[in-house]
């Protein structure tokens, strides 16, 4: 389906309306090959569930994001929280979220990643900026508010299929000042 569609948009030279539309049909496409990725990995049991310490694992992604110039904190009640997740998916979770914080965040404001212990180990990943009009629909498929060329509406959506298939949740929460998204994990009964 893409060879015909970049065939057609290397041979006509479109109004300014059809490039909208064949831009759009692009997206589509992108997203339903992302989507069967995700789908097929979800398929073939390609998640590793262990119980592993959560807050280092935390704390170093957030230092890496600092380094490389993201401005970025972590804050943790301890540095000693086992929680139940696959590290190799977690981290797709966790920079799908902070591209997009970064992207909404008030300028000249931090990042903040926490940790919390309830039930469940609850990520959070909170940027000051404005809020969302509906915080249930941004984790569906498609569904963007940005004009930024690289929103295509897909990761937020691959989160939630993630977050589902570690066993934990992916939610957002409109704040007095910004947004705060948050992921609950199991908690590791035994850290083995």
């Amino acid at each position: 389906i893409r060879s015909p569609l970049a065939n057609l948009q290397q041979s006509i030279t479109p109004t300014p309306y059809q490039a909208i539309q064949l831009q759009r049909m692009e997206r589509a496409f992108k997203a339903l090959y992302d989507a069967n990725s995700i789908e097929d990995t979800l398929r073939a049991g390609g998640f590793v569930l262990t119980a592993q310490n959560i807050a280092p694992y935390l704390q170093s992604m957030v230092e890496g994001y600092a380094n490389n110039g993201v401005p970025i904190r972590f804050f943790s009640p301890s540095m000693d929280i086992y929680a139940v997740y696959d590290d190799i998916h977690f981290v797709d979770v966790i920079d799908h979220l902070v591209n997009n914080a970064r992207r909404y965040a008030t300028l000249g404001t931090q990042i903040e990643i926490s940790l919390q212990i309830t039930q469940d180990v609850v990520v959070e990943v909170f940027n000051q900026g404005r809020t969302i009009d509906d915080v249930e629909s941004i984790f569906e498929l498609n569904v963007s508010d940005s004009s930024h060329p690289g929103s295509l509406g897909v990761g937020l959506f691959f989160s939630r299929l993630l977050m589902s298939a570690m066993e934990g949740r992916i939610y957002a929460e409109n704040r007095p000042n910004g947004v705060a998204v948050l992921l609950t994990l199991p908690r590791a009964t035994n850290t083995l």
